[in-house]
């Protein structure tokens, strides 16, 4: 899918950094109009995640689906894909530890044995999601809709669960240690599981 995109020389005036990457690309003209692809939003988001940011809350740059985009072992360290449509995308090993995946929709992803340490689901549609033998220290998923997400065997050591909806989820072998959960029904049911494996009554 692409789109057009319009920019003008003034629609930076108050980003002396973005100014600067115009002048580049624009090559002395006041305006540089240009197609808008899932790849530009992905080299973006990757390369200049904070001037990525600040293009989409200003409305300069579209928000291009990345549904069932394949991006099995890259290397997205600190990626912003804030509010992203993600449904069915493939991030298998991938790496992307710090990334900002807050509201982001992600229904049926993948992240099958990536590294998302630190990464922030805050408030992301995570249905179905599978986390096997994912890294997910220290990441939030405060308010986020986990319904039959698969944890299988993954570290999840000090990850924020608060206020998530976790109902059918699989923590089946997962190291839930220092993980807070905001209901105790909820921490109950995940060390139930464990037990079960274990063998305890």
């Amino acid at each position: 899918m692409s789109l057009v995109v319009c920019l003008t020389r003034l629609d930076f005036d108050m980003c002396p950094s973005g100014l600067k990457r115009f002048d580049l690309l624009a090559q002395g003209r006041g305006v540089c109009t240009f197609a808008w692809t899932s790849l530009h939003q992905v080299w973006l988001s990757c390369v200049y995640p904070s001037f990525a940011r600040w293009l989409r809350e200003q409305g300069l740059v579209p928000d291009v689906s990345l549904a069932t985009i394949d991006l099995c072992r890259a290397d997205f360290r600190e990626a912003y894909f804030e509010g992203t449509h993600c449904e069915g995308a493939r991030f298998v090993e991938a790496r992307l530890s710090g990334v900002n995946f807050t509201r982001a929709q992600l229904r049926q992803v993948s992240f099958v044995r990536a590294s998302l340490r630190w990464g922030n689901f805050w408030n992301a549609d995570l249905t179905d999601a599978d986390f096997s033998d994912a890294d997910l220290t220290g990441a939030n998923f405060s308010g986020a809709y986990l319904r039959g997400a698969t944890f299988r065997r993954a570290n999840l050591l000090g990850v924020d669960f608060y206020a998530a909806d976790l109902l059918g989820a699989d923590f089946t072998g997962a190291n839930c240690e220092e993980a807070h959960f905001d209901q105790e029904g909820r921490a109950d049911r995940v060390h139930r599981l464990r037990d079960e494996e274990r063998g305890v009554r």
